[in-house]
């Protein structure tokens, strides 16, 4: 919940949504290792006793530690430190996070927009949870909340955790479905994140998800049609649902993987924004672990037959049309002209805000 909000209060707004979906590269790349380790445990550790799934939980304390080490090296926020009175410390953080010294006029003027965001904030009154569901924050949090419902409704993680179930049922071979297909999958992920966070400030946030849900819609119906005609024709067919999948991989990491969480970082005023991103955060790992838990019984009961692509066809479809409809652009804005985006007063003039400084 934290990261992709840090990232989005200290990034230039020129770059935010790049900066921002580093992080979900960062998860796809840690898909992509603890799935190649885990591929290495499977095909070199005894499966018959405990250390299989042992050693794989206790690889994670390597970065883990790693975490808890370097965590200490990052400066606190500057819109955090606006928001507790630490002037002069954010001043320094906001200037030394841009290249430049506490006394250059661009770092005085973007930390006195930052500043006059927070007192304008301030002058609302203390926060609370009421808020989020009202007026311009309850359409933010509502625009939150179904981003992150759609992004797993997708079939995303269905893909990632069911993979080798999935691969089966295609008639591939027990080795390719364990092994191969898996690891492939996390690759491709990793890899199409990078056309996201080139496109997220060029092109800006709407266009992505529009069109990454029709490229996902794509690729879930070429994997039932292919699979479909395998089942009355040649089996090698089934290789076409293969690269349907891939379609339907790139087109999410390039997309509906990385966009939600730069948009969801972004959208909320500083007073709300904790909350409003932990609620949308929380959303997306109910949906995850609904999907997870309820997949493989959808599956079995549905004979795994490629209907269940249909069910994601549908919700995909529904995503292109959500994003054309409801969801605004914020690409090159700051976070506090967001806010007058979604139709919250202009905070007060940066220039009748003086920085305290040393």
């Amino acid at each position: 919940m934290v990261v992709p909000l840090y990232i989005a209060e200290t990034a230039p707004a020129s770059t935010r949504g790049a900066l921002t979906t580093i992080y979900q590269l960062m998860i796809t790349f840690g898909i992509f290792v603890a799935t190649a380790v885990n591929c290495i445990i499977i095909k070199t550790v005894d499966n018959s006793n405990s250390l299989e799934w042992r050693l794989a939980l206790g690889m994670q304390i390597i970065p883990a530690v790693l975490l808890v080490g370097l965590v200490s090296l990052i400066p606190f926020s500057p819109r955090w430190l606006a928001e507790k009175g630490r002037h002069d410390e954010g001043l320094e953080v906001i200037a030394k996070l841009r290249g430049l010294t506490s006394s250059d006029q661009a770092a005085i003027d973007e930390y006195n927009l930052i500043r006059a965001g927070s007192d304008a904030d301030k002058a609302i009154g203390d926060a609370s949870w009421g808020e989020l569901f009202r007026g311009p924050n309850g359409r933010r949090m509502i625009i939150a909340i179904v981003n992150q419902s759609l992004q797993q409704l997708t079939g995303i993680n269905v893909i990632l955790y069911y993979s080798a179930d999935i691969f089966k049922a295609m008639g591939f071979a027990s080795a390719d479905t364990i092994i191969a297909f898996p690891l492939a999958n996390s690759f491709v992920n990793f890899l199409a994140t990078f056309p996201g966070m080139w496109a997220v400030d060029r092109f800006g946030r709407k266009p992505l998800l529009v069109w990454g849900g029709l490229g996902m819609a794509i690729g879930h119906a070429g994997v039932y049609t292919f699979l479909t005609l395998s089942k009355s024709g040649p089996q090698s067919l089934a290789w076409g649902a293969i690269i349907s999948v891939y379609i339907f991989l790139v087109c999410f990491a390039s997309t509906w993987g990385p966009v939600v969480w730069s948009y969801q970082a972004e959208i909320f005023p500083l007073r709300l924004r904790a909350r409003g991103t932990g609620i949308a955060t929380m959303t997306n790992w109910t949906w995850n672990a609904i999907i997870a838990y309820a997949f493989p019984q959808v599956f079995s009961a549905l004979n795994k037959e490629p209907t269940v692509y249909w069910i994601f066809f549908s919700f995909c479809m529904i995503m292109f049309g959500w994003a054309w409809a409801f969801v605004p652009e914020t690409k090159g804005k700051t976070l506090e002209e967001i806010s007058e985006v979604f139709g919250d007063k202009p905070a007060a003039d940066s220039e009748n805000v003086t920085v305290v400084k040393k």
